[in-house]
Order: structure tokens, then C-alpha cells, then sequence
């Protein structure tokens, strides 16, 4: 009977200790715009970037064909619209959002970036625990940049 206990609170205390590296965990590396980049990808395959150079980090900036102000609105209403979206950080061309995850709450640091000159929006996508993401950063971008692109070939309705 004692060791049935033991293995039904083992899932409750294990989804604790998670709760508990999940609030004191911060972000890996500085977060924010330095000289016009974001930051770079911790050595762990958990974080994508568009302004990595190569490898498993790199991801494509979100594209744009209308007016920067407009792509900026429509990135703003797409992730404001998804679950476990938090604004952290909003100016006129830097966003940074943290997400949870429904069931284990863990926190990704995400960044955008406006370059109007370019038509493009880049972005960070990073986990702050764990070594490996199994590619939900990843998805998740390439989930916010299909979004934006159906906002914005809507006109933003």
C-alpha cells in the first residue's frame, strides 16, 4: 500500500519540481536588440533564428509585401491570438512575447524584430529549459508566419 502511494505522488511531485525550475528559470541568454540583431542561439537545439548564419537554429524571416506598419499590426493580432501568448516587451519594431505550454508550463522566450528596409521580420524562438525543444519553436514560428501571411492576404481582417 505504501509503495502504491509512493508511485501515484511521484507524476504530483515531479509536475512540481517542473513548476518550480519553470519560475525560476530565465532566459538563457540577454534578450533584446543589440547592434540590429537579435540574440544568438544557445549551443542546444531548443531555440530557432533568422539571423543565424546556418545550421539546425536557422529559420527564414517572416516576409512581407505591404506596408511595414500594417505587417507589424497583422504580427501583433496573430500572436496576441495564440494560447500562452504573453507581451512582455512592445515597441515600434521590437516585440518580445513569453509562452507557456498548457500542460507542463514551460516558458519560450520569442522575439520580433521589424527591418521596413528589408520587408522582413526576424525572430527568435527559444526554450529556457530543457536540451532539446523536439522542434516546437520551430513550429511555432512557422505557425505565427503562415498566420501572418493569411492576415495579411485578408487585409488584415
Amino acid at each position: 500500500m505504501k509503495k502504491m502511494r509512493i508511485l501515484l505522488l511521484m507524476p504530483l511531485l515531479f509536475w512540481i519540481g517542473i513548476q518550480i525550475l519553470n519560475y525560476v528559470a530565465k532566459p538563457t541568454t540577454a534578450l533584446g536588440v543589440v547592434e540590429g540583431k537579435l540574440a544568438k542561439c544557445a549551443d542546444k537545439p531548443n531555440s530557432v533564428c533568422s539571423q543565424a548564419v546556418t545550421g539546425q537554429h536557422k529559420i527564414e524571416p517572416l516576409a512581407y509585401a505591404t506596408s511595414p506598419d500594417a505587417a507589424w499590426d497583422a504580427l501583433r493580432a496573430v500572436v496576441n491570438q495564440i494560447p500562452g501568448a504573453t507581451v512582455i516587451e512592445s515597441t515600434d519594431d521590437y516585440l518580445r512575447f513569453e509562452f507557456r505550454t498548457m500542460l507542463m508550463r514551460y516558458v519560450d522566450d520569442v522575439e520580433f524584430l521589424n527591418s521596413p528596409a528589408d520587408s522582413l521580420i526576424h525572430v527568435r524562438s527559444a526554450s529556457r529549459i530543457g536540451h532539446s525543444d523536439l522542434g516546437a519553436n520551430r513550429k511555432r514560428v512557422e505557425r505565427v508566419r503562415s498566420a501572418l501571411s493569411r492576415q495579411l492576404e485578408s487585409g488584415g481582417n
